[in-house]
């Protein structure tokens, strides 16, 4: 969705996922959902792609939405059922229950695994399903160039990554096979999804609710929610004047939160209200069901100057956004703020087009009316 994401993203990330991460991870069927790509060009190429690159029909699922239904709905609904991040996640949940997979994991698109982040992961859900819990988080990292195989690849090993995946943003959640949980349908884009499940799952208190953004907030609500931003911002730059080149930790309603000297700071608060908190070091097992990655090891990879080490649950690499020009890269990484505007200019420009497509079927795609 332009403009945070440019440049055939989508196919571009596909394409170095199938030449470089593991052709096979073993214990793994890899499936391949395809939900709702508006541009039919990019859908065929990719199933070209992954065709080519050896994965069989039964293990691309597309789900496709009808425009003519898309019409029927309030236009304030559009956007919302085309994006449909919760249908496709529970999509994914219900096609690995039924195939009476042990682990579910639904992990979002543009995603990459290595060899050793695969190893670790299968060791977590081995680990929580010995204690009987039937969710956990997996950290995910998002690089801070286009990736290069140089650096990225199959073998590559997680202290080498963080140099250019250097921040922890939202983790992706993996489910027991006879998990009960789902996403909550009917939530937009870039609001709090996984959030919102994590908060049912393992218990509201372990998570920020106060960073909850559903899609239905009254614009009041979020003009109070920017005034108090300002003022956290202000207040956050008067106190960043004294602790440069310096590794502090800040605990934020319970959170730990790591800075390290010689790396950027960012803003924490992203996509999912997952970046470098929400409840990243509680094993939040209020309910019995929830697994929270750090029980060892380190949460953020540093402490005050010790070893850097991997995930005891794994982690995933999130491969680049390939933004638009007129997209600020280095405010991009480091602000969420300026990714959630962003991702609305992107809501916006999504509603224009379904808007033209529902007059005009022939604007989107000239061979079929569908949205697909």
């Amino acid at each position: 969705m332009a403009p945070l994401q440019c440049g055939e993203q989508l196919l571009r990330n596909t394409l170095y996922s199938l030449q470089h991460e593991p052709p096979h991870l073993p214990g793994c069927r890899r499936l391949w959902v395809l939900n709702h790509l508006v541009n039919a060009t990019t859908q065929a190429a990719t199933v070209k792609a992954l065709k080519d690159h050896g994965v069989n029909d039964q293990d691309i699922l597309i789900r496709a939405l009808n425009l003519s239904l898309i019409a029927t709905l309030d236009p304030s609904l559009w956007t919302i059922a085309v994006t449909a991040q919760n249908e496709a996640r529970n999509f994914m949940l219900e096609h690995g229950r039924r195939e009476g997979a042990q682990w579910v994991l639904a992990f979002d698109g543009n995603q990459f695994v290595t060899e050793e982040a695969w190893r670790l992961i299968v060791q977590a859900a081995d680990r929580h399903e010995k204690r009987g819990l039937k969710v956990f988080k997996v950290p995910m990292y998002r690089v801070h160039q286009a990736q290069d195989p140089s650096w990225l690849n199959a073998s590559s090993l997680f202290l080498h990554l963080r140099r250019f995946a250097p921040h922890l943003h939202e983790s992706q959640v993996a489910f027991r096979g006879d998990s009960p949980h789902r996403y909550q349908p009917g939530l937009g884009y870039g609001r709090d999804n996984k959030m919102e499940l994590l908060a049912r799952v393992c218990g509201s208190g372990r998570f920020r609710k106060k960073h909850f953004r559903m899609w239905q907030v009254q614009a009041e609500q979020e003009r109070q929610a920017a005034l108090q931003q300002a003022q956290g911002e202000q207040e956050g730059q008067q106190h960043e004047e004294g602790q440069q080149g310096r590794v502090e930790e800040e605990v934020r309603g319970g959170e730990s939160v790591v800075g390290v000297a010689g790396l950027p700071e960012i803003d924490d608060d992203d996509d999912d209200g997952d970046a470098g908190g929400d409840g990243e070091g509680e094993r939040a097992v209020d309910k019995g069901q929830c697994g929270c990655h750090r029980e060892v090891g380190l949460d953020a990879g540093y402490q005050r100057g010790k070893q850097l080490v991997a995930y005891d649950c794994g982690y995933t690499i999130r491969l680049w956004y390939f933004p638009c020009a007129e997209v600020d890269v280095h405010k991009m990484l480091l602000k969420a703020h300026y990714r959630s505007q962003l991702r609305d200019e992107g809501t916006r420009r999504l509603h224009t087009m379904i808007e033209q497509a529902i007059a005009e079927p022939h604007t989107l795609d000239p061979h079929r009316k569908r949205i697909s």
